[in-house]
């Protein structure tokens, strides 16, 4: 009895010894086929560091404590895009678990379920740098299948020339091997990036995220607390740039992107719907400085046919949502504004599939916070050859709520006058608009004004301005008159503008010409 107690023992023993000994051998084969691999590739110009190594015999898996990758002498790897890319890639802890010994040694394939945590990954790009390398991957070389690939509390930094970007994130992708990355992308990855800023390459502006979803097993995309900001100020931003430009100051609440079928149908991006919830957006422009030789600002339907990847957007719909436009222009102490508040809009058949089709685009909000704008747009694809055209509705308001604007563009104050309705529709193309505007409106009296100061003599002249306009010219009311002067929409667009401008332009020409405002001055 007691012999056998002391075989057992001793097999035991040996057991635990054998074990040990395949650990130290495992990890030694291990540290050593992981380093050779990394250098293989890197061509001895990039060196990987392990800290520890925990070894599991059964199931087969280590785990690598402070595994770091990074270049000895600044060398870019070359890829097949033509970017070079310069990474140092650190990881608190990797776990390899479930892999498979057989695979490995003679399939030349990795195969395992993997786990990463406190994960860093600084990447530095070039379209062209003097040392580089290629990881180019050959016929022989080890194909890889992990089951499960899971990133946590995981940050990178990525910076191309003067742009930068930078997140914190977890990542799960289940299914990914070297032969069907694409597909598992598609089909099962699950990202939540946090706290993610994007500086531009001109340094001008900085973009921002709280939170974004991407889950593709559920086909939705969140982004929460978007925004896009200058960092210089509004009048700053034209002193910068040494001429007119548009500044911008714009806040998204959620932007939200749900899918019936995956995103990617035959190589082309398909979404059923796009989401804005609570859009804040401010527009300036500083008119006083030069004219800008910059390119002309594509349409719509030139970004969209620009697209190189075939794009179908079934439905977008916008709303809570406000939008301020203003200018300053020559002669005026301060800007003048236009205000578009509780705004909506609703888009059907965005798409560069079909060059013959039309975008069709309902919005609806309150001119100056105060009367009920209804607008409709029909965009024409390229190959249409067809105009824009809009048309819509003000509803009832006080007109004098559109004095932010007239007294520090127009130079013109409206003193009283109610806005029954008015009806407009016009079209336009790359350089003109055309159409007509009808308003019904009463009791309308104006003055000239120079919102800068004038000597005696100018405010007499404004005074006389003002007598014969209100006295000749203007019609106070056409409520009842049947021969109604119908408003003329004509307006030249200015290419380097906004199609926002170039739109509520138009509607101010027609509005000026409705009332006699346009032929006073």
């Amino acid at each position: 009895m007691k012999s056998k107690f002391n075989i057992a023992i001793t097999l035991i023993i040996s057991l635990v010894l054998i074990g040990l000994i395949a650990s130290l051998k495992a990890e030694s084969f291990l540290k050593g086929y992981l380093s050779s691999h990394i250098q293989k590739l890197s061509q001895d110009h990039y060196e990987l560091t392990i800290d520890k190594l925990d070894i599991s015999l059964v199931p087969l898996g280590f785990k690598a404590h402070n595994l770091i990758l990074s270049s000895t002498d600044s060398t870019y790897l070359s890829l097949d895009s033509g970017l070079h890319v310069m990474p140092t890639i650190a990881f608190g802890a990797l776990h390899l678990n479930r892999l498979n010994l057989y695979d490995i040694l003679f399939r030349k394939k990795l195969t395992a379920s993997v786990h990463v945590a406190q994960a860093h990954f600084n990447l530095v790009t070039r379209n062209h740098a003097e040392k580089t390398v290629s990881l180019q991957k050959k016929d022989n070389d080890t194909q890889f299948l992990f089951r499960v690939l899971t990133i946590e509390d995981a940050e990178v930094e990525y910076r191309d020339t003067s742009a930068l970007l930078s997140a914190k994130f977890d990542l799960d992708i289940t299914d990914i091997s070297s032969k069907y990355i694409n597909r598992s992308l598609r089909r099962s990855l699950a990202l939540k990036a946090r706290q993610v800023v994007y500086h531009t390459g001109n340094e001008l502006y900085k973009i921002t995220c709280d939170t974004m979803t991407v889950d593709a097993y559920k086909r939705t995309i969140a982004l929460n607390h978007f925004s896009l900001k200058n960092k210089a100020d509004k009048y700053e931003l034209g002193q910068l740039l040494g001429h007119e430009a548009d500044w911008y100051d714009l806040k998204v609440d959620k932007i939200s992107i749900t899918n019936d079928k995956p995103f990617f149908q035959k190589d082309s991006l398909q979404i059923d719907s796009l989401t804005i919830k609570g859009l804040s957006a401010n527009i300036f422009r500083d008119k006083r400085l030069q004219f800008p030789s910059i390119p002309n600002k594509a349409l719509p339907h030139e970004l969209i046919e620009n697209i190189s990847m075939p794009l179908m957007v079934n439905s977008v719909l916008m709303s809570e949502s406000d939008i301020t436009y203003e200018e300053h222009v020559k002669g005026s102490p301060k800007a003048g504004s236009v205000s578009f508040s509780d705004l909506s809009v609703k888009g059907e058949g965005i798409t560069n599939f079909y060059p013959d089709s039309t975008i069709t685009l309902n919005a609806s909000a309150l001119l100056m916070g105060k009367g009920l704008l209804e607008l409709r747009v029909n965009i024409p694809q390229a190959g249409a050859g067809l105009p824009y055209v809009l048309s819509g509705y003000i509803h009832e308001q006080q007109m004098t709520a559109l004095n932010p604007m007239l007294n520090y563009v127009a130079k013109v104050t409206l003193i009283s006058g109610q806005l029954k309705t008015s009806r407009f529709n016009f079209t336009h193309d790359a350089h003109t608009s055309s159409g007509e505007m009808h308003l019904l409106y009463d009791n309308l009296k104006m003055k000239f004004i120079n919102p800068a100061g004038s000597s005696t003599l100018g405010k007499l002249d404004e005074s006389i301005k003002t007598f014969v306009a209100n006295t000749l010219i203007i019609k106070k009311s056409n409520l009842d008159d049947k021969d109604m002067r119908v408003g003329i929409i004509e307006y030249e667009r200015d290419p380097k503008k906004s199609l926002f401008n170039f739109w509520w332009k138009s509607l101010l020409s027609g509005i000026k010409s409705s009332t006699g405002i346009k032929e006073a001055q």
